[in-house]
């Protein structure tokens, strides 16, 4: 099929219509700001009640110009709705829109979510101008037969919109373009009424409520009312429908639909406010906030805050009926929770769902206020964000325990009875997170409120372990090598050369210690700061085999793409300027964000990051760009020094190496292992707390079972120490007999 494209310049930018030749086409409306250099609008696919279902489109480029916008524009349709391409080397036959594109400006909005393939097969055809062009920034690519568009990450766009703005959108561009047909005739308001509840109604929900038979809009209108939050569901279930249209129950299709019985679904009609729509945070967006002693810091823990009505009703269908919100203000409570703290516990440590939500004891509003006085917040202040931002740090809190506390006991008991020190395994991570949890949360029956109580005491002690781990002595000249190295500490290393803007306002910044490395593997869902690849990398930055780099917005809130390049001779840093070697240079990594067990998608390089990282190296190569020379000329000094001096034990060596840069401690250190205890016992509390030494954490299972896994000789020589632990302490309080023997 053929692309239509209407396109009609403005000051600062211009206004594009793109149908296909179809029948009943596909459209897409979009507008171009030349000023941000992005597109966005919607595209649109056929309805089959004459209303079209919408998606947002938005599209940025550093290369966008009025020129090439209608190529621009033509890769954001195609690409966004799925469709194959196929040669056609006559002209697009662009041509201008026939009426004023006031009508429709106020129509367009703004999209952030990434789309996906709708399932369509339609070929479209692109000239071979346009074809030589997306290939050249990079947005297409060949295969044997056909050509293959390449998911951008400047391309963003979002879950089907609402019908309401449909009929805006379909009215004013059919206006403009005949071939797109005008919307249905429909009562907006009756429409309105009945999916006042449905947060993004479907566009065959507005039309099926706002229908011009008057005897049908009443029965509908009657059904929304019965049950105002599943309206949307009743007209897009065509069981339900048809049930409503013939005056049946609905009852019975809404209980099989939802698992609610009737005395839950008498509580859940009572409820008439949507559901918030979108996520809290995007992939390569910085998650940051005030904590709650008012430092604005990164989350290493991305919560995304959406839950689907479908994942809500779900959730509730596992719980008793007094458990169902009957309120509006308890449902918001409820999905706050659900989705802000719930879900993201049960990923993390994999406490069920069910066990955080049944603390609520049906009251949602006062279960919201028992955890935002647990985290020291006001409960009119605790809002999904910040239960996201405080449950990212419980998370945070967990990890750094299992850092600083459970793995090094683990691997301390394993050096001491003299076995192997097992290599970093990502298992071994998740199952002192699983132990940590247990720890935490004890016996507690409100588990969220017990984490947020003892992560509210961890945030108040960052700064004091933070300076116990980088103290120590200062360096003289009868240090030793490995005291000299700790100078950089075990997660930090130096960088070849600082920042650099580039013309399109990215910054190419080089990562500089192993956090910086976990904050780019958290925006951009690859495994640079990973726990199983981030101490291989960390280790190749230290010895400076490699480098990496980070292409990011100006105001670092967004991650771009990552770069990393080969080693540079000395001679190259000497001299000041050398060809940058390219090991790789990625994209974000995308996954279902409904499927957490789902693959992972590798997405190519954004064009104006790789613009960026091409002006770089260019500078670079020119001497325009300053080199760390003394800097890094000195580390590599010290390093060759460390590897002579080094004995030669083999692969442990390595390992121990990693396992240091990795927990972000030396955790041979006996005297920095208690020092963490001491801190990290009042915070804890409890039982737990009165433990002298961190050995008491050898009475929980699963520290027991983590050391089982890393090595079980070692964990056999401890429990056979306990064992005649026990057996003597049995022996020594069995009373001494008399020695006089028995009175006569």
């Amino acid at each position: 099929m053929n692309i239509d494209i209407d396109m009609r310049p403005r000051e600062g930018g211009a206004d594009v219509i793109l149908t296909t030749d179809e029948a009943d086409p596909m459209w897409a409306l979009l507008r171009h700001d030349a000023a941000d250099g992005r597109l966005s609008g919607y595209w649109a696919t056929p309805g089959a009640a004459g209303l079209a279902t919408l998606r947002p489109i938005a599209f940025r480029h550093a290369g966008m110009t009025e020129d090439d916008i209608g190529k621009f524009a033509l890769y954001a349709f195609v690409t966004s709705a799925g469709m194959d391409v196929s040669k056609r080397d006559s002209d697009n036959g662009a041509r201008s829109a026939t009426a004023t594109v006031s009508a429709w400006e106020a129509f367009l909005g703004d999209a952030r979510a990434p789309v996906g393939d709708d399932g369509t097969n339609r070929s479209a055809h692109l000239d071979k101008e346009t074809r030589v062009f997306l290939v050249s920034l990079n947005l297409a690519r060949w295969t044997p037969g056909k050509l293959v568009m390449n998911r951008n990450p400047g391309l963003r766009g979002g879950a089907a919109a609402s019908g309401f703005d449909a009929v805006r959108v379909q009215k004013a561009v059919s206006t403009i373009q005949p071939r797109v047909t005008a919307p249905p005739e429909i009562d907006i308001d009756a429409a309105r009424a009945a999916l006042k509840a449905v947060g993004r109604p479907s566009s065959g929900a507005v039309v099926w409520y706002g229908t011009t038979d008057a005897e049908k809009r009443t029965i509908r209108g009657q059904a929304a009312a019965a049950f105002p939050l599943l309206a949307g569901v009743v007209a897009d279930n065509p069981t339900m429908a048809r049930a409503v249209d013939a005056r049946e129950s609905l009852a019975p299709l809404v209980s099989e639909r939802t698992g609610f019985g009737k005395s839950a679904l008498k509580r859940l009609a009572k409820i008439a406010r949507p559901l918030p729509a979108g996520r809290l945070i995007e992939h390569g967006e910085r998650f940051d906030g005030e904590d709650q002693i008012g430092v604005n810091r990164v989350r290493r823990t991305i919560i995304s805050g959406d839950v689907s009505l479908d994942m809500a009703l779900k959730h509730l269908s596992d719980m008793p009926p007094d458990r169902i919100p009957q309120n509006d203000d308890a449902w918001m409570a409820y999905h706050d929770i659900l989705s802000g703290c719930a879900i993201p516990i049960e990923n993390a440590l994999g406490i069920p769902v069910a066990q955080t939500l049944s603390s609520c004891k049906g009251d949602w509003t006062e279960y919201h206020a028992i955890l935002a006085r647990a985290a020291d917040y006001e409960p009119e202040s605790f809002d999904r964000r910040t239960i996201a931002l405080a449950t990212s740090d419980a998370i945070e809190a967990m990890d750094e325990m299992n850092r600083a506390v459970v793995l090094p006991l683990t691997l301390a008991a394993v050096e001491a009875e003299n076995q192997a020190i097992p290599e970093v395994d990502d298992s071994q991570f998740q199952s002192g997170m699983d132990a940590v949890g247990r720890i935490m949360t004890g016996e507690a029956k409100n588990i969220a409120a017990a984490l947020y109580e003892k992560t509210r005491r961890y945030i108040s002690r960052i700064n004091a372990m933070q300076t116990l781990i980088e103290g120590g002595p200062e360096a003289g000249p009868t240090q030793t090598i490995e005291e000299r190295m700790s100078a950089y500490d075990a997660e930090s290393f130096p960088v070849l050369c600082d920042d650099y803007q580039a013309s399109n306002g990215l910054v190419v910044r080089p990562l500089r210690n192993l956090a910086d490395m976990r904050e780019e593997s958290d925006r951009m869902d690859h495994c640079v700061g990973g726990s199983v690849y981030g101490p291989y990398y960390l280790k190749k930055l230290r010895d400076t085999s490699c480098h990496i780099f980070t292409v990011r917005s100006a105001d670092d809130a967004r991650s771009c793409s990552t770069i990393e390049i080969f080693r540079v001779g000395d001679e190259d840093i000497k001299a000041g300027r050398f060809q940058v070697g390219f090991r790789q240079h990625q994209g974000v990594t995308r996954r279902d964000p409904g499927n957490p067990h789902a693959g992972r998608t590798l997405e190519a390089v954004a064009p104006e990051a790789q613009a960026a990282a091409t002006e770089w190296s260019r500078k670079l190569a020119e001497g325009a760009i300053r080199i760390n020379t003394e800097e890094m000329i000195s580390w590599r000094s010290l390093m060759e020094e460390i590897v002579e001096a080094r004995p030669a034990t083999g692969s442990g060596a390595n390992r121990s190496i990693t396992w240091k840069s990795t927990l972000g401690i030396d955790w041979r250190d006996a005297d920095l292992r208690q020092g963490l205890w001491e801190e990290w016992r009042n915070i804890v509390g409890g039982s737990w707390g009165r433990g002298e030494t961190p050995d008491i954490l050898w009475r929980d299972k699963g520290v027991r079972a983590l050391l089982s896994g890393m090595s079980p000789v070692t964990a056999g020589i401890l429990e056979e120490r306990a064992r005649e632990a026990r057996a003597e302490a049995r022996i020594e309080a069995v009373p001494e007999p008399d020695e006089e023997g028995p009175a006569p």
